[in-house]
Formats: structure tokens, C-alpha cells, sequence
């Protein structure tokens, strides 16, 4: 599928990960589905933001030149200055029209739209993803899960980020919906300040949820022990 009008480039300053991302999805990525289902195409048509530096994303899903569906929406920010890039990722559609029903959450489309934001961003560079359209996730941080061991958030730890904050906004639209902020650390010394505050939290949380019965929570305890179970001493 061909793009009708010109992609606006990244200016000279924006930083080398937010400048791939936008070149790599501009044109598209292959993401292998499994034999049955076979390749389908990740790519996103790019316009001006509300600011110098900043691009809306719509991203969709092809195969064969089809589109499938729209994905998701994002805005990037290049970073300037004191002002670090960051990624929002929005308005995910919650299943994948690719043969049969399928879940995005957990799919290897969503596993390569998280690759390319993890890729793109450097330490302290936020990565905002919104939930609401997980119903493991959602369910699991209204519950009082830690970030890293609800759905979502055990992806984004797989992929390096150890700082997390979860957003509510009970009123108004302007800022979105529930989403988790993720941000890699600093340095191997921030790493291990971090890692301690998540220990004394997974290891709350574990005793709190563990034989609960609860199948959603219990997965969230599991996703904690091997958190915890990868940690140094």
C-alpha cells in the first residue's frame, strides 16, 4: 500500500533512536506470525505533531498490500535540549483480524511494536503505554500488582526498563487513559537502586497474592518470582 503524501523527515537534531524508528516504520517491517498465519507488514503513516520535533504515528497492520487493521497510535518526540525523546503508545486495538482471532496482547506483532519503542529509546527516555485495552493488565495493576509484574509491564522489564509509574486520570480525556511510564536506568548504579525498590515490592506482593486462587493475580505472582529469580543478590 503506497503513501499518499510525503512523510515529514525527522529535522537534524532528533535524536538517532526516535530517527530510526521513524524511518523503519515510515517504510515497514516484516513480523513473522507462525507458519499457519505467515509474514504480515508493521508500518505507520507520520505526520506533524503539535510541536517542532514531535510526530503523530498511525500505525497499521497489512498483508499482501491490505491493510488489516489500525494497530495502534503513537507520538514520538525527538528530544531537544534539557528535553529527553519519549514514545506514547495509544488507542491499541485489543485483537489481530489474521486468520482467526487472535489477541494482540502477547502477539509477536505487539512483542515487534515493543522491540522498535524499546530500540528507539535511551536511558530516562519514557515509554508510555496505554492498558486499558489489556484486560490481564488492567485488571492485575487494579488490583495493586507491581508494574513489572502485571502483563504489560513484565514486557517492558524483559526489554531493559526498571523505573515505572502508573497512571490514572479519573477525569477529562485531554491526557489519555490508564497507561504505565517506563524508563531504562542511568547507569549500573541506578540499576541497582531500582532493582532493590522492585525486590521489597514483588516480594510484598508474592506474599500478599501467592495461592490466592485468583488465575490472573497468580500469573502476576509467577511474573514476580522469575523477576525476582533473575536478580543478583
Amino acid at each position: 500500500m503506497g503513501q499518499d503524501v510525503p512523510q515529514p523527515a525527522a529535522p537534524s537534531w532528533c535524536s538517532p533512536g526516535i530517527t530510526k524508528l521513524l524511518k523503519i516504520l515510515s517504510s515497514g517491517v516484516n513480523v513473522d506470525m507462525g507458519p499457519e498465519i505467515g509474514s504480515v507488514r508493521l508500518s505507520a503513516s507520520i505526520s506533524q505533531g503539535r510541536f517542532s520535533g514531535e510526530f503523530f504515528l498511525a500505525v497499521r497492520l497489512e498483508r499482501a498490500g491490505e491493510k488489516l487493521v489500525e494497530l495502534c497510535n503513537s507520538l514520538v518526540f525527538c528530544g531537544r535540549g534539557v528535553y529527553r525523546p519519549w514514545i506514547e503508545i495509544f488507542n491499541v486495538s485489543p485483537s489481530l483480524p489474521v486468520e482467526a482471532y487472535m489477541p494482540t496482547a502477547g502477539s509477536p506483532v505487539e512483542a515487534a511494536l515493543l522491540d522498535l519503542a524499546a530500540d528507539a529509546l535511551g536511558p530516562a527516555e519514557p515509554l508510555y503505554v496505554e492498558y486499558v485495552w489489556d484486560r490481564e493488565t488492567l485488571y492485575q495493576i487494579q488490583r495493586g500488582a507491581p508494574a513489572p509484574a502485571s502483563r504489560l509491564g513484565f514486557e517492558l522489564w524483559k526489554r531493559g526498563f526498571r523505573w515505572f509509574k502508573t497512571w490514572y486520570y479519573p477525569e477529562g480525556f485531554m491526557e489519555g487513559g490508564e497507561k504505565l511510564q517506563a524508563e531504562k536506568p542511568l547507569d549500573s548504579e541506578h540499576e541497582s537502586r531500582l532493582v532493590a525498590e522492585v525486590r521489597r515490592d514483588l516480594e510484598n506482593f508474592i506474599l500478599a497474592w501467592e495461592g490466592s486462587g485468583d488465575e490472573l493475580m497468580e500469573r502476576a505472582v509467577k511474573r514476580a518470582s522469575a523477576i525476582l529469580g533473575g536478580l543478583l543478590p
